[in-house]
């Protein structure tokens, strides 16, 4: 989905196989992130280049303008524009546009986002006790002007009735209905007035904030979106920065800007142009033309990373942003149906020792490319967290993570000794399913063919299965809990917080999860950095995590991760500036603090 998954890479098998908040509690609250890069403070390379949580090189202020229309894209076509059953990660992004949360992540300003909330159509929040939590709406957030909410304004009624709603039928309930999950926090809601909403929980939650800030977390929406007022798959009528002013199915999105938002000011452009490219080519044609703008797009941003430095060469006017490590977390998930050879840990760890993280990395990202032309990114390997993590992530290639680090470590002649101790020695063919189209990346086919040429090297013989995103992947391995034959690419993407990433992927009740009730250990984990209020104790029940998945590899780690660079033209504002939480809504919730000057208007 992010433009760090969507370049179109070319390799040779030769290559692949020759490289080596105010007013809670303080105990609710434990910190998602750190303001600082994994790799330490960067420097600028290349003209044009800013580093992560700094601005764009510039030698002077530039006053911000109102007005005029950014044009991004977006790479797939969204099965429904229901947030409370959004058919994936792009699906729920739209969200952003059109409807608010109670909480948000906030984004930061030249320094990167760490993961900590602010209000969004709540002014304040507090804990009488210890199991309630009381939010108050702002005065006067409107709903959408036309029909059928008519510009009213958003009472508690509409909050209860979309967490009913969310809580019976949401794709994302175990996260945070306790009728759905018992691990998860709140009973009951109901409107104490007109404004204040009250939370009733069975037991502290460490994740709780950060989960209702999520993108998959309670999105609201108006209490007539339930009684037939509008079809939430196909239409929207929100609070949010935006209203979505036309939808053609395979074309694109438009969206103007609210008049009626709540925070003064924003958004400064008059609207958002989302047209659905899903060819590398047509969309980089686009931005050449300057008819795509750049940022962070919905599905990743207009230019492969492999061109971006081409394109940085040839086009003059263009900037490049580097941001964080996305918080996504690529993994080839297991068949566990009875019989399968991933019943045996060695196997799985000898998939693992097969991946040449260090070349993977450099193929789909063209790492060292970036270094030599100045831009200080550096590789990390995810495990399966993301180093965008910060603190929360622990490096394989560091001395704290302990003797299972070396299972992430390039070891074909290990691997193939732990498959003959399996009972493999002349290796096994099994199912590589994979998605045929560009929902989780353009260059999603080209990873898995890499992945299988990798496993190759050591017997495990992978018969190639692209599948259906919509119609045969989310319904027979996204959501099957392991219950399928032989290996699947899973993207595993990002959340607000680490241990609801781990819930919702890993955790036995996760809606995606994909160990299914396989390793309790790993729910007994989770839960246990869930209810632990006291950050840096958390940090440690996450980082034990780590070292469980390094030693069982329930689930093994596809690559790694580098900085993120993003390509804009430089009359496009704020990609450069702000800096958002990749648990949050990526580009999107950024969007209203974009402008655009007079080089890319008319």
């Amino acid at each position: 989905m992010p433009a760090g998954m969507r370049g179109r890479i070319r390799y040779s098998r030769r290559r692949l196989l020759g490289v080596a908040g105010t007013g809670v509690a303080a105990a609710w609250l434990a910190a998602c992130g750190d303001s600082k890069k994994p790799g330490g403070a960067q420097t600028e390379g290349v003209t044009g280049v800013a580093t992560p949580g700094g601005a764009a090189p510039a030698t002077t202020v530039v006053q911000a303008q109102t007005g005029g229309i950014f044009r991004s894209l977006i790479d797939e076509e969204p099965a429904t524009l229901d947030p409370i059953a959004p058919s994936g990660g792009v699906g729920a992004q739209l969200g952003a546009f059109t409807y608010s949360r109670l909480l948000r992540f906030k984004a930061g300003k030249n320094a990167l986002a760490d993961g900590s909330v602010e209000g969004d159509i709540v002014s304040r929040w507090e804990q009488p006790d210890a199991g309630t939590l009381v939010m108050t709406l702002r005065d006067g957030v409107k709903l959408d002007p036309r029909a059928p909410t008519n510009g009213r304004v958003l009472t508690a009624e509409d909050i209860v009735t979309t967490w009913e709603t969310f809580a019976a039928k949401g794709t994302y309930r175990t996260d945070l209905a306790n009728a759905a999950s018992k691990d998860a926090p709140i009973t009951s809601v109901r409107a104490v007035d007109g404004k204040a909403i009250e939370f009733k929980l069975a037991q502290p939650d460490a994740q709780l904030l950060t989960t209702l800030a999520s993108r998959f977390g309670l999105w609201i929406l108006p209490k007539e979106a339930f009684s037939g007022g509008f079809d939430t798959k196909t239409e929207m009528r929100g609070s949010g920065p935006w209203l979505l002013e036309k939808y053609t199915p395979a074309v694109g999105f438009s969206f103007k800007k609210n008049p009626n938002y709540w925070e003064s000011g924003h958004p400064l452009l008059d609207g958002v142009e989302l047209p659905v490219v899903m060819d590398t080519a047509q969309a980089e044609a686009q931005f050449k033309a300057k008819n795509i703008h750049g940022g962070p797009a919905l599905g990743g941003g207009a230019v492969s990373e492999t061109n971006i430095l081409t394109f940085k060469k040839d086009l003059k006017d263009t900037r490049i942003d580097l941001h964080a490590p996305q918080l996504i977390g690529p993994t080839l998930a297991f068949g566990y149906r009875e019989g399968s050879p991933f019943r045996d840990k060695r196997v799985r760890q000898a998939v693992s020792l097969l991946i040449d993280r260090d070349t993977f990395i450099e193929v789909f990202t063209n790492l060292k490319a970036f270094q030599d032309a100045g831009v200080k990114m550096k590789g990390y390997w995810a495990t399966p967290l993301s180093a965008g993590w910060g603190p929360f992530w622990l490096d394989p290639k560091g001395s704290a993570f302990g003797p299972h680090a070396a299972n992430f470590k390039l070891n074909v002649a290990e691997a193939k000794k732990l498959l003959t101790a399996a009972g493999f020695e002349n290796g096994f063919e099994t199912p590589f399913t994979f998605l045929s189209g560009s929902n989780w990346g353009r260059d999603w086919g080209q990873r898995g063919e890499a992945l299988m040429t990798m496993l190759g090297r050591g017997g495990i013989r992978c018969k190639p299965n692209p599948v259906d995103y919509n119609s045969v992947f989310i319904p027979q391995y996204l959501r099957k809990r392991g219950d399928f034959d032989g290996i699947a690419m899973q993207r595993t993407g990002s959340r607000g917080d680490p241990g609801q990433w781990y819930s919702i992927f890993f955790g036995s009740s996760g809606a995606n999860t994909q160990l299914g009730n396989m390793f309790p250990e790993v729910d007994a984990l989770i839960l246990k950095q869930r209810r632990e209020t006291d950050r840096d104790k958390r940090i440690a029940i996450v980082h034990e995590l780590q070292r469980y998945f390094a030693e069982h590899m329930p689930s093994v780690p596809q690559g790694g991760h580098t900085e993120e660079p993003i390509m804009s033209w430089k009359g496009l504002h704020g990609p450069d500036e702000y800096f958002t939480w990749g648990g949050g809504d990526l580009g999107a919730d950024a969007f209203p603090l974009y402008w655009i000057d007079s080089s890319l208007r008319g």
